[in-house]
């Protein structure tokens, strides 16, 4: 419904402000200018095939919206994008997402959501978004995302779950240079806490963020609706200051389906020291005891591996649930070198790990390790 032009009481004059209405953008309104801002956007507003909507550096846009719960997503703004969005700021002129309420508050409006049919050529990047309900939201399509910060502010919320970036359902988009931070909500965190990035049956490449101060900062799953492998290549980015568990891989139960994340030259870090917390933890996979994560080349703030070992749930605490997380080649320090050593990472044992020679010994032990029936160990 378009209720532009709305009267600032009976009789009246039309409130002043450009504001886009509920619905599908109208063709005049496809290039928003700094000069022509702040643009209101009045309720869901959609871009479809066939459109291009443009943002130009330095342009405001606020959205209305609400902050009744998690079921009154539609009572809430957005910008849905079923054709195209290029919204590229620039460095010192970014573009502002944010809300329209005069005291704003975490979750006043929904999402940038870019559904399955956009174009992938579709491009965010040097703007900042804040008090988002869900911020950039892919649901299949794979938009470039890079230079943003999407930021949140942490508190109790009761039984809203704020999300800073969400890919999902065959997601593929390049993440790179992005600051994700603040989506921490203190009610029960464990079971209610926010959460920076979100990946669920999908596989992005995220390089050069900084994904802090938020309830878990990576949550990554897979089931039997994925379109895609999910294996996210995860590198470089400072992972740092998260307040429960800083990455949570799970996956279904059934092996054909388990989520395959590579984690390589990140910084996984906390100065927190909350109930609870974890650097990782992994859980609910099929044969478990066969599934290895690549984990090689972080900082994990220390260079003792039984400390690294104590900040990781896998194999070694739940041999059937839980899939092995390969840390070896730890760092010595961040943006350090691999700490020098043979090292062998829990779990089964194949391939050279089961031959063990006295010219590459000493052999550090990383977790509990498996020889299996058929197998042998050779130690000279």
């Amino acid at each position: 419904m378009d209720y532009r032009g709305f009267l600032d009481g009976p009789g009246g004059t039309a409130v002043a402000g450009h504001f886009i209405p509920d619905g599908q953008l109208p063709p005049d309104e496809l290039t928003w200018t700094a000069a022509q801002g702040p643009y209101i956007v009045l309720g869901n507003t959609f871009v479809n095939s066939g459109q291009a909507l443009t943002i130009e550096p330095g342009t405001e846009v606020r959205f209305i919206g609400g902050t009744a719960g998690p079921q009154d997503r539609w009572v809430r703004a957005s910008l849905r994008i079923n054709g195209k969005l290029d919204a590229q700021g620039t460095e010192g002129n970014e573009i502002l997402f944010t809300s329209a309420a005069a005291t704003p508050v975490q979750g006043d409006w929904e999402s940038i959501l870019f559904y399955d049919s956009a174009d992938d050529t579709s491009i965010i990047t040097y703007s900042r978004l804040e008090y988002a309900y869900n911020g950039i939201w892919c649901q299949g399509a794979s938009p470039t995302i890079s230079h943003n910060d999407i930021v949140g502010v942490p508190g109790d919320y009761y039984h809203d779950h704020f999300i800073g970036l969400r890919l999902e359902s065959g997601c593929l988009s390049t993440v790179t240079d992005n600051l994700v931070t603040g989506f921490h909500n203190t009610y029960i965190p464990s079971s209610h806490g926010g959460c920076a990035l979100y990946i669920h049956n999908s596989a992005p490449t995220i390089t050069g963020n900084t994904i802090s101060e938020s309830t878990w900062g990576i949550r990554i799953f897979g089931n039997d609706d994925a379109p895609v492998a999910v294996n996210p290549v995860i590198t470089g980015n400072q992972i740092v200051d998260n307040r429960y568990w800083t990455i949570q891989v799970g996956g279904d139960g059934h092996a054909t389906y388990n989520p395959q994340p590579q984690f390589n030259h990140n910084i996984i870090t906390t100065s927190y020291t909350d109930s609870g917390y974890l650097a990782v933890r992994a859980k609910d996979f099929g044969d478990a005891e066969n599934t290895v994560f690549d984990f090689h080349n972080n900082w994990w703030g220390t260079a003792d591996p039984e400390a690294i070992g104590a900040l990781i749930y896998d194999w070694n605490d739940d041999t059937y649930n839980s899939p092995v997380v390969d840390f070896s080649g730890y760092l010595d320090d961040a943006g350090g070198s691999p700490v020098p050593g043979t090292q062998v990472h829990g779990g089964v044992l194949s391939g050279a790990d089961l031959n063990w020679t006295a010219a590459a010994s000493p052999y550090l032990i990383l977790g509990r390790i498996k020889v299996a029936a058929g197998t042998t160990l050779a130690i000279e």
